[in-house]
C-alpha cells in the first residue's frame, strides 16, 4: 500500500488508534461547532439550519457514516440539501470527485477547482475549499478546554510504542490533526499518521441482524468502500434451534428467523461480500457449561463448505460459482491476498453426517454435529504444496 511506502517496521506490531474518540476527545464539538455551521454559511442555508445541522449531524455523527472523510460527508449533506431545500450548483461534480478522487483533501479538492472547465464544476469545487478552510480555522478558534486528550491517552500511547509500532489514525486533514497531536506531545509516539488524504475502507465481521445489514446496503448503496461477511450458522439456524449446550453459544448469537431471512437476501443480491467461519476452538471443558456460562466461539473450518453447499447451492438457491464468490475469491480480493496457486478440492457427491470427532481442529464444539450434508473435503494445496490429502492419489 502506497501511504507505507516510506515506513520502516521497528516492531512485530502494528498498534492503530483513532485520534478523535480515543486520544483526542473533539469529533462531536468540530461537528457541532464547525464543520455544520460553516457549510450553512457557505451556502447561504440559514433558512432552513436548525434541519440542515440535524442532518450534518446525522451523517457524519449518528450512523454508519460517523467520521467519514470530510469531503464526502459534505457531498452526501449537499446532495439532500439540493432536494429538499435549495439547488446547490455543480452537486453532481462534487459528488463525483469524491468518489474517484485520489485525495480528498484541501490540495485535492484545489486541483479539481484549477482543472475544472465547467463554470458549475469549478464553483463546486472553489466553495468546498472555503467550506474546508473556514472549517480548520473555527477549529482553531475553538475552546481549547474542548482540545485535550483524553486523561491517560499520552501514557497509554507511550506504553504501545514501546511493544509496537503506532499509526494515528484520522478522516481529518493531515496537518490539523498533526498540530493536535504535537501540542500535547503526542507525535513523539507515533510512526506513521494516516490522515484524510490516505482513506481506507470498511469491513463489518460476523454481520448477524437485518438492521445491520440494512446499513450495509445503504452505505454501498451511497458508493463508500464498505464491505461485510457473515457465517453459516447464522444463515441456515435461528434462535429456535438453540439447546442448552455449549455448542450453541457464539458472538454474536444467533439470531431471529427474520434476520436470518434478511442475510440470505444479503447473500443472493450481493450485498453480503463473503461468507467466514470466526472459527473459535475452545476445550470441551470450556464448552461444557451450558449455553449461559460456557465460553463464546465455535468452530467452522471443516464445516462451512458442505453446510452451506448442501442448503444453498444444491437447493438452487444460489450457484456454486457464487459460493466460490463468498468463500474464495471475494475474500482474497478484498484482503489483498494471492491465493492463485492455493485452493481446496471437494468431492461434491459425497455425502456424510458431521461429527465433531473426526476434526482435525483440536475444538469440536459446533451446532452442526449429526448434521447430514453433501461436499467432503478431499485435499487442501497452499502454494503449491499438498497439506492435506485424503485421497489415493
Amino acid at each position: 500500500m502506497s501511504f507505507f511506502d516510506a515506513f520502516t517496521r521497528k516492531h512485530d506490531y502494528l498498534v492503530c488508534v483513532d485520534s478523535d474518540g480515543c486520544v483526542m476527545d473533539t469529533m462531536n464539538c468540530k461537528h457541532f461547532h464547525c464543520f455544520g455551521p460553516c457549510m450553512v454559511t457557505e451556502w447561504g442555508l440559514e433558512e432552513w439550519k436548525e434541519e440542515i445541522l440535524d442532518r450534518w449531524n446525522v451523517i457524519n455523527l449518528f450512523s454508519m457514516t460517523r467520521g467519514i472523510n470530510r469531503f464526502k460527508g459534505l457531498a452526501m449533506a449537499l446532495g439532500e440539501i439540493d432536494k429538499l431545500y435549495k439547488p446547490i450548483t455543480g452537486i453532481a461534480a462534487l459528488q463525483h470527485w469524491v468518489e474517484v478522487a485520489p485525495a480528498l483533501s484541501n490540495d485535492g479538492v484545489a486541483k479539481a477547482a484549477a482543472e475544472a472547465t465547467d463554470p458549475d464544476a469549478k464553483l463546486v469545487f472553489q466553495k468546498a475549499l472555503s467550506w474546508s478552510k473556514a472549517v480548520n480555522a473555527a477549529i482553531v478558534e475553538l475552546d481549547e478546554a474542548l482540545k485535550i486528550p483524553y486523561e491517560g491517552a499520552k501514557e497509554g500511547l507511550a506504553a504501545a510504542h514501546a511493544f509496537a509500532d503506532v499509526a494515528m489514525v484520522s478522516s481529518a486533514n493531515r496537518d490539523v490533526v498533526e498540530e493536535e497531536w504535537g501540542k500535547f506531545g503526542l507525535l513523539e509516539h507515533t510512526d506513521i499518521v494516516l490522515a484524510q488524504d490516505v482513506g481506507c475502507g470498511y469491513h463489518m465481521c460476523h454481520l448477524s441482524t437485518k438492521e445491520s445489514l440494512e446499513l450495509i446496503r445503504q452505505a454501498k448503496k451511497q458508493g463508500l468502500d464498505v464491505t461485510c461477511e457473515t457465517g453459516p450458522h447464522y444463515l441456515v439456524m435461528d434462535d429456535r434451534d438453540l439447546q442448552e449446550h455449549g455448542r450453541f453459544k457464539m458472538n454474536p448469537p444467533i439470531r431471529s428467523e427474520a434476520d436470518r431471512l434478511a442475510l440470505l437476501e444479503g447473500v443472493i443480491d450481493g450485498t453480503i461480500d463473503m461468507i467466514a467461519t470466526d472459527h473459535a476452538p475452545h476445550s470441551a471443558e470450556e464448552k461444557s457449561k451450558g449455553l449461559e456460562k460456557s465460553a463464546f466461539g465455535v468452530v467452522g473450518l471443516e464445516t462451512a463448505f458442505p453446510v452451506m453447499y448442501t442448503h444453498f447451492v444444491k437447493t438452487g438457491i444460489i450457484t456454486l460459482e457464487r459460493l466460490i464468490e463468498l468463500m474464495s475469491t471475494n475474500p482474497a480480493r478484498i484482503i489483498g491476498l494471492d491465493n492463485s496457486n492455493s485452493f481446496a478440492c471437494f468431492d461434491l457427491d459425497a455425502c456424510y453426517k458431521i461429527d465433531p470427532a473426526n476434526f482435525l481442529s483440536m475444538g469440536q464444539a459446533m451446532p452442526f454435529e449429526g448434521w447430514e450434508v453433501y461436499g467432503k473435503c478431499v485435499k487442501t494445496i497452499v502454494n503449491g504444496i499438498t497439506v492435506y490429502n485424503n485421497t489415493n492419489q
